[in-house]
């Protein structure tokens, strides 16, 4: 998230403070996180803090 000032407070995927919606490009997760239902992962919605970019991402902030 170079240059932005994305809130994040718990860096584990479980607080939701950093929930954003993925606009464009593609992330991946090291493990499945429970902050996120499967109909929030459907809609796109993401955990950037437990996130690994696969390319270059757009987010939108929270909801």
């Amino acid at each position: 998230m170079g240059g932005s000032n994305w809130p994040s407070s718990c860096r584990n995927g479980v607080c939701r403070t950093c929930v954003g919606q993925l606009v464009s490009g593609t992330v991946r997760y090291a493990v499945e996180w429970p902050g996120l239902s499967a109909e929030e992962q459907a809609e796109g919605y993401v955990l950037p803090c437990v996130a690994h970019p696969c390319s270059d991402v757009v987010l939108r902030q929270g909801y």
